[in-house]
């Protein structure tokens, strides 16, 4: 079966992070004749509330104009797939939103904030290190374990934004009807047990890699792979995929 698929993906990173952690399986895709985009969120140190406003909206004006998309979303851009979603359908030229991909991420819920969507005590962590109104970003010491690469981890740090404690705490909305297009649910790590159940639950296509939260950005090849296998299965319209 050839890897090739009609529907182009557009990979969000999360808000803590840049692009850059897409930036390989953008390239690992076209290698395998998929086409990918990777869509840059702005930095939410240099926004004003509501940030998932902002954020949806800008990912929507970043899609395709013309043809099928399917939104792929990791870590803290998750909960923004429905609003990007609504968001594309309302402009004027947009490529048609064919299904969604959640990647290693919670789940939205309507008018729940991040905070309210992770589990307790992670929650109760993260705030707790937060300072004078930031979350805390990684540190080149913290990734080691996970970018071996001391270039290519001091790369990531550098472009790490800041990021405003309230964004995790403003409640976002899902539209009704959500969802309204096929879904799945791509586990890069462990970390997300109940989001995987509830997609379980929901029967959304799955596929675990049990690995750690940045593989993007250091396998990105098995990242494309995984990708392209829930594509083959997700139950997209046809005519948005090929072989």
């Amino acid at each position: 079966m050839s890897p090739h698929i009609g529907v182009r993906l557009a990979l969000i990173h999360s808000p803590l992070t840049s692009a850059l952690v897409w930036r390989g399986v953008a390239d690992a895709l076209a290698m395998r004749g998929a086409a990918a985009i990777c869509v840059k969120l702005p930095e939410p140190q240099h926004l004003q509330p509501p940030y998932w406003l902002v954020h949806a909206a800008t990912a929507a004006e970043g899609l395709p104009e013309e043809g099928e998309v399917v939104l792929v979303a990791h870590s803290g851009a998750g909960v923004l797939l429905p609003a990007i979603a609504r968001f594309a359908v309302n402009r004027p030229r947009s490529a048609r939103v064919a299904g969604c991909v959640f990647v290693d991420c919670d789940l939205p819920r309507d008018g729940c904030s991040r905070f309210d969507v992770m589990d307790v005590g992670s929650a109760a962590d993260l705030r707790k290190r937060c300072r004078d109104g930031w979350l805390p970003r990684w540190t080149a010491n913290q990734l080691a374990p996970l970018i071996a690469d001391p270039t290519e981890r001091a790369a990531f740090v550098a472009d790490l934004p800041r990021v405003p404690a309230e964004m995790y705490d403003e409640a976002i909305p899902v539209p009704d009807a959500w969802p309204n297009v096929p879904v799945a649910y791509l586990a890069l790590s462990p970390f997300y047990r109940d989001a995987v159940a509830a997609a379980r639950r929901a029967r959304w296509p799955i596929r675990s890699l049990d690995a750690h939260h940045l593989l993007p950005f250091t396998e990105p090849a098995r990242v494309a792979d995984a990708l392209l296998d829930l594509m083959r299965e997700i139950d997209l319209p046809r005519g948005t995929r090929n072989g």
